[in-house]
This record gives C-alpha cells, structure tokens and sequence, in this order.
C-alpha cells in the first residue's frame, strides 16, 4: 500500500485529501445566492397562482354567469375560493350547459317545447278547474247536509212502528234546495261572473280563498257559502280566469291556489271600465318569487296585519348595509317603528339567506314566519349557525297560528331566543 502511495504524485494527493475534508465555514455569499433564487422562485410561483385564480374566475364568469352571480349574491364571495373548488364549480355547472346546447342542436326541439307548454297550461286550468269544482261540491254537500239533518232528526224521534218494521223511513227533502246545490253551469248571472273580474282587476288580489270571502262579503245572500266557488268556475270554463295552483303546507289539503285574469277577461273588465291595479301575483314575479313563496309571503301578511301591525308592505324598499342590499320579504311597522319580516319556505332557503345581514338590518331582531313548524324548527339553526349569538330570532309559524298557538306573553312569534 505504501509502495502506491509513493508512486502518486503531489496533485493526486491534494485532490484526495480536498475531497475528504470537510469544510471549516459556509461559503456566505453562495447561501445568500441560493436564498434570493428560492424568493424570487416564490414570488413568480405567487404570481404565477394568482394569474392562474384570475383565469379560472373569468371562466367561471363568462361560463356560468347565473350561477356565478348567485354565489355572490348569496354572500359566497366565489372570487377567494381556491382554484380547485372555482374548477370543480365550473365544470359542474359547465356539463349541465353543454347538454343544453346539445338538445338546443335538435331542430324538432323548439316545436316539441312549444308543444308541451300548451299542454302544461291547459293542465294546469283543468287542474285549476277542477280544483274549484270540487271545493264548490264539498261546500254544498256539507250545506246540503246541514238542510236535510234536521229531517234525519225528526224521523229518527218518531216510533219505530210508524213506518213498519222493516220498512226506512222516509225522509222529505226540500227540492228548491237541491237544485241550489247542484254543480255550476252556464246559466250564472252573467253581472256575477263581472263582479269577480271587477274585483280581481280593481283590487289586484290573487288567492282564491280572499276572492271568494270578499265576493260572498258584496253579494250577501243565502248562497254565500259557495256561490263564489260556482261562479269562479264558470269563469275557468269560460277561459275569463285561470287557475293556478301552489303548495300551501299549512292548509288541511296542503294546497292553494291563485286566479289571474286572461285576456279575455282583462278585455271584459276593460269593457266594464275598471281601472286595474298591479295583481298580487305580479308582485311575486317582480321579486323573483316562486307561487309557494308569494303564498307564504301573503298569509303571513294577514297574520300581521291582524296582529295589529300596520302598514304592512309586501314590496317594501331596499336596505343597504355596508354596501350590502337587503330586500325584506315584508315590511310593518310594529309600535313606533318599522320592521322586516322574512317568510321562508324551507331550511334550504334558509341557507341561501345571509343572515348577519337580516339581523344588522333588523337593528338586531330578525323575525321569521315559516308555513308549519317543522320548518319553523328546521330553519332557526341554520339563522343562528350563519349569524352566531349577535342577533335575536323571533320566529313564528302558519299552521301553529291558525290553531290558536301564542308565543311568550301571549304574542304572535312562537320562537324568542
């Protein structure tokens, strides 16, 4: 081993004995080279992301623009998502545009489309037809039974020999009544047909249960009770009104219903010289608003109202609140000052609402009327899981309401946390 030492020669030597050493100190200057590439390194990688968030926004602005503006108008604020969610966003809602413009290549789409919106409104008026009839022969089965239960008492208290043993008695109905009952026809007086489209024109209501307490409140007669049910079916057949229905999930058949005038009937109310007003219904397709939505939004206008507020709005005006606008449901004034009440149908919807905004807006008591109490339950948590414990939640619901439920101190809201 020596002997190969001696032949290498002096440069070998140092070549090995430098690759064997460890170095005394860090060269300075080199580690401060290495640290100003890895910062320059970030910041172009810092750049390069938030060029490439910017080009995924745009995308998902000029691709899914409702979707995108629902997001921001729910508060979502979509623009600081990270770019794998802004992805995922895009291509979810990209996949349902794509088959759209896929069926839109069909050419016999357009006329099959055009094909069943005629069928879904002539449905929708057979439904709405039929819904009054039947509403109008339930009314005058239960008064027809009211006529003829004093005539079942009657027999009921007689002998029993009086009409044999084994013979029924005999039970004598008044024939004038009955044929007061019987299912509408087209012999109405046609000025009762006019009454309904006079007061739908000239007063702008909408729900079939208001219209006919109102026409039963004008004609006050002894046919009161359903008549209005037989004369808003004849105008259905006669294509005056139309019906259309909605889910109203605190009424005992989970249903109602709003007539609009057709044109035919907006041209007769012309003839009749009658101003007309903006109809409730129109309101609600102002605002967006689905017919279940409107519905609520009505009923718990009612309840308002006959809870003693006053100056109950179903369009009130816009709140800003740090830049952002809030559009109350309803708006009353309760003692002094007014008030925003929101009517929610679902606990989805609760969801979509920026609560921290209803409560700022609501100088801190957001009030909330729901159609039942299981939705009333269901959407309290969603309120105070978006907003935290900074407001109050009065809510209240339809269906308790109407069976005479109070909330604390005999008041209408149900709900006071």
């Amino acid at each position: 081993m020596l002997g190969r030492l001696g032949n290498l020669g002096q440069d070998q030597i140092d070549h090995w004995a430098t690759m064997g050493a460890v170095p005394a100190a860090p060269d300075i200057q080199q580690m401060q080279d290495l640290l100003a590439i890895q910062v320059r390194l970030r910041d172009a990688a810092q750049l390069n992301r938030a060029a490439a968030v910017r080009a995924l926004v745009g995308l998902a602005e000029a691709l899914c623009v409702g979707p995108w503006d629902e997001e921001k108008r729910a508060g979502h604020n979509p623009e600081e998502w990270p770019p794998e969610r802004i992805g995922e966003f895009v291509i979810r809602h990209l996949r349902g545009i794509v088959r759209t413009a896929a069926l839109a290549n069909r050419p016999q789409l357009a006329e099959h489309c055009e094909h069943l919106a005629r069928e879904l409104v002539d449905a929708r008026q057979d439904i709405g037809r039929l819904r009054v009839q039947l509403q109008f022969a339930q009314r005058a089965a239960n008064k027809l039974a009211e006529r003829v239960a004093p005539a079942v008492a009657g027999q009921q208290r007689m002998p029993a020999q009086a009409s044999g043993p084994n013979r029924p008695a005999k039970i004598v109905v008044d024939a004038a009544a009955v044929r007061a009952d019987t299912p509408p026809g087209e012999a109405a007086p046609p000025k009762r047909v006019d009454d309904l489209l006079l007061l739908i024109t000239a007063s702008g209501l909408a729900r079939d249960d208001e219209i006919c307490q109102r026409l039963a409140a004008r004609w006050d007669d002894d046919a009161t009770s359903h008549e209005a049910g037989q004369v808003i079916a004849i105008a259905i057949q006669r294509s005056l009104v139309e019906a259309r229905g909605c889910a109203a999930d605190w009424a005992s058949n989970k249903s109602g219903q709003f007539l609009l005038l057709t044109p035919a009937g907006s041209a007769r109310a012309t003839e009749l010289g009658v101003e007309p007003v903006a109809s409730e219904y129109e309101i609600g397709q102002r605002r967006s608003w689905t017919p279940e939505h409107l519905y609520l939004a009505l009923k718990a206008a009612e309840i308002l109202t006959a809870e003693g507020y006053t100056d109950v709005d179903l369009a009130p005006a816009t709140v800003s609140i740090d830049g952002a606008e809030y559009w109350p449901d309803l708006c009353a004034r309760e003692g002094g000052g007014l008030v925003q009440v929101a009517c929610s149908i679902s606990r989805e919807e609760a969801r979509l609402t920026n609560w921290s905004v209803v409560g700022r807006a609501s100088a801190g008591t957001i009030r909330v009327i729901a159609p039942n109490r299981k939705c009333m339950d269901a959407m309290t948590p969603e309120i105070k899981a978006s907003n935290g414990a900074r407001s109050t939640i009065w809510a209240s619901n339809v269906a308790d309401h109407l069976t005479g439920q109070r909330g604390p101190s005999g008041t209408l809201w149900l709900h006071q946390r």
